[in-house]
Formats: structure tokens, sequence, C-alpha cells
């Protein structure tokens, strides 16, 4: 039943581009698989990125001449909803830890991710001054609003963060967190298999195997 259960539960579903018919598909037990193997350290990273990428941010980059699909069907309370869950998904993997309650607060996991963007000078390091873990992430997820006078917006030309009117743009959000993702796989690629940073990652994904047999 274990192996039944492994073989069949998928790590990540991708299409490697867009006239691929059928996707790519990697089981846990492949990944598990690959854990054992250094020499797989860049494959294994690719699939971390997809795994994230795929799930929480591709819908959004999609590109439509249907000036009605960009005006009517896109929204950033769904792009910030998703960016949050990913965020949070993301730091489990820095931290190498199962459940986010584990890393200590909800906004602590933020800010895990907000620091790391800090050390590679992404955007994203901009939200560190300013908790956007309650006013945001839970009202957005929670009750489909912000609170505190946070504001969202899809606007071309504003900025990631106006600071003055608290206006986040979930656009530009979505694009840094994507930079984001990126520069993570390129650091466990390049990153030492004893390090700091794939020992959190194996232990993120054997919790994730883990949890596909638990009852």
């Amino acid at each position: 039943m274990k192996n039944e259960i492994l073989e069949s539960t998928l790590f990540v579903r991708y299409y490697e581009n867009t006239k691929d018919k059928e996707p790519k598909e990697v089981t846990m037990s492949e990944i598990a698989s690959l854990l054992e193997k250094e020499s797989e350290k860049e494959k294994i990273a690719e699939y971390i990125y997809l795994r994230l990428y795929t799930r929480f941010l591709k819908l959004f980059d999609y590109e439509t001449e249907d000036e009605s699909f960009k005006r009517e069907y896109k929204h950033g309370f769904l792009q910030m909803a998703a960016c949050c869950m990913c965020i949070e998904s993301l730091a489990s993997f820095l931290e190498g830890t199962d459940r986010t309650e584990e890393i200590g607060k909800g906004h602590e996991a933020f800010n895990k991710v907000f620091n790391f963007a800090k050390n590679l000078d992404n955007k994203l390091l901009t939200f560190l001054s300013d908790n956007i873990y309650s006013s945001v992430r839970n009202a957005v997820l929670h009750q489909g609003e912000t609170y505190k006078g946070f504001k969202i917006t899809r606007k071309d030309g504003e900025k990631l963060y106006q600071k003055s009117t608290k206006t986040v743009n979930a656009h530009i959000f979505h694009k840094e967190l994507v930079k984001l993702l990126k520069s993570y796989k390129k650091e466990l690629v390049e990153s030492s298999w004893s390090s700091e940073k794939w020992d959190n990652a194996r232990r993120k994904i054997r919790s994730i195997i883990d949890n596909c047999e638990k009852k």
C-alpha cells in the first residue's frame, strides 16, 4: 500500500512548453529516490521551483490579447491570496518545517521570506518594515478584504507599495515573488549538498512524502 500511494501521488505536475499535450509528472516515489543522490540536486531544485510556481503563480502569467479577460477575470485579491499561500510554502522549504505553525507565528514565516528577499535585494524586502501578514494575508484569505486601510491594485505604472496610501500592487508583488523563487532555485543549485539550505529542503520534502502516507 505504501509504495502504491507514493507512486500515484504527485510531487509536481507541469507542462514543459505550451505545445505539450500531456504534462510531465514526478511522483512522490520518484522525488524520494532523487533525494538519495547528490548528483540530482539540480533536478530536485527545478522540481521544487515548479511545484511552487505552477501551483500558485503560473496562472497569473497567462498572456492573451483578449482585453475583456484582463479587465474582467483577473483580480488582485486572488493574485495576493495565491502569493500569500506561496510565501508560506516557500518559508517551510527555507526552514525545513512541516507546517507554518512550527516556524512560530505566521508573520514570522512571512518575515523569513522577506529577509531572504532582503539578502537578494529583491523588492519584497519592502514588507519587512510594514507587516502585511495580519492586514493583508489574514484578511484576504479569511474574509476577502483587507484590514487597517490596506488596499490592493493591479494598475500598470504603480509602485510595488505606496506606503502613504497602504496600497500593494498585486501584479508587481507576484512578479517579484516569481523572481524570488528563481533565486531560491539558483541558490540550491549552487549550494553544497551538505549545506543548511539543502538540509532544510530535504527535510521539507520528506515531510511532504510522509504526509501522503498518514491517515
